[in-house]
């Protein structure tokens, strides 16, 4: 239902609950001439620039600075442990800032 809304979802429960397992039961499901999708592992060395680059390396340059899904198929990152990334001096999470300016303006700057 929330992939032919276009909305991101965020699954939460303790440790050992089975998010993960339920959501690659999915992505395992889906059809792969409509469906693109790729894992993200977050961890303590996780950055705001490697994010980029894994959601980038999804992407194909369609014209001029425009960059899109393959043939039109619909592209799902799947982000696990979101929590770990490490926090910064100011207390920020760049991954997570970034996965929000994803998410809000629907688009990514050049770095």
């Amino acid at each position: 239902m929330h992939l032919k809304r276009k909305k991101p979802i965020l699954f939460v429960g303790g440790a050992g609950t089975g998010k993960t397992q339920v959501i690659k039961d999915y992505l395992a499901s889906t059809k792969t001439d409509q469906v693109a999708y790729k894992t993200i592992n977050f961890s303590s060395f996780t950055d705001a620039a490697s994010l980029q680059r894994d959601i980038e390396s999804m992407l194909d340059k369609k014209s001029g600075k425009t960059y899109g899904s393959a043939m039109n198929k619909t592209l799902i990152a799947f982000i696990d442990d979101l929590n770990m990334p490490l926090v910064g001096t100011y207390g920020t999470q760049t991954p997570i800032q970034l996965l929000r300016q994803i998410i809000d303006y629907g688009s990514i700057f050049n770095r």
